[in-house]
Formats: C-alpha cells, structure tokens, sequence
C-alpha cells in the first residue's frame, strides 16, 4: 500500500523487510470495476534485495476466495516452495465462505466481540452488552448471506454459550 501510495519504491519496502526481520516481502494492488476484481502482487526477496517475481489474477468480483488461492499458490513458487497437488488443492478447497459480504459481516462481528471484551475488562458492561448484541446481528447476517459458513455459525454459537457468563 506505501508503495502504491508513492511513499516507498521497492527498495525503501525491502529496507523495511530487514527492519522488521522479514524474509520476504509481498507487495501489490487491486482493482474492482463492474464486479470484476484484478488482483497483482509482487514477492521481495529482502535478504537479496530484488523481486522474486509477480502474479495477477483476475476474475468476477464474487469469486474473490477462490482467486486469492490461486494466487497464493502462484506466488509460493516464487519463495521456492514446492507443493504437491494435494497440497495445492488443499489450498484451493480450504474457502471459509464464497461470499465476501458473509465475511465482512462475520470478520465485524468478531471485532465487536473483542471491542466488548476490553470494554468489560473497564468495567463498561453496559456497552459491552450493546457491542455483544451488535455481533450477534453480524454473525446472524453472514448467515443470511451463506448459511453454511461454519466459522460464522461458531461465532453465533460461542457467543450464546458464553453470554449469561460473560455480562
């Protein structure tokens, strides 16, 4: 992103890697127009100072799981890490959900959980019982969005088991 933003080139990202103990660097950008979605990236060798490589993908906006698999797999080439194709389809099976709003909704249902959490911890049980509430909307509403989205339904069902104890 800093380095899309023009605020860092490729060597400025890869100073940052050493800085920060990285091996490897992964950069890139993405654009979405009219329910398509084009995703490239960029892997930094920071010990060698140079790109290993880059990948893009492209594909319709609601396949955006899938794609980010795909390019995973293309970029782990770069870093020299050879799969098997079990492994490979491994990836590429393990999607939590194929709708980004489901995941949108469960991932701000998890952060308002955590929210509720720290608020608790202040002694704020009042606001932390409002923040459970919206969660349980969020986590509801990505399974209105894929009823089969297992992390969504845990998240649902931590949080009942959890509330009478927790406020």
């Amino acid at each position: 992103a800093l380095q899309q933003l023009g605020i860092i080139d490729e060597q400025e990202a890869i100073k940052i890697g050493k800085i920060a103990a990285a091996n490897y660097l992964l950069t890139g950008s993405f654009i979405e127009l009219n329910g398509y979605l084009r995703i490239e990236a960029q892997v930094l060798s920071v010990e060698r100072g140079v790109q290993l490589g880059a990948a893009e993908i492209t594909g319709l906006t609601n396949t955006f799981f899938q794609m980010e698999k795909e390019l995973v797999i293309k970029l782990l080439s770069y870093m020299e890490v050879v799969l098997s194709k079990q492994e490979e389809d491994l990836i590429a099976k393990n999607i939590e959900t194929r709708s980004i709003d489901a995941s949108l909704n469960n991932y701000a249902g998890e952060l308002a959980v955590i929210q509720a959490d720290q608020l608790k911890k202040k002694g704020e049980s009042s606001a932390a019982k409002s923040l459970i509430k919206i969660a349980e909307k969020k986590f509801k509403k990505a399974l209105r969005y894929d009823p089969k989205y297992t992390k969504a339904k845990q998240n649902l069902l931590k949080l009942a088991k959890a509330l009478p104890m927790t406020l």
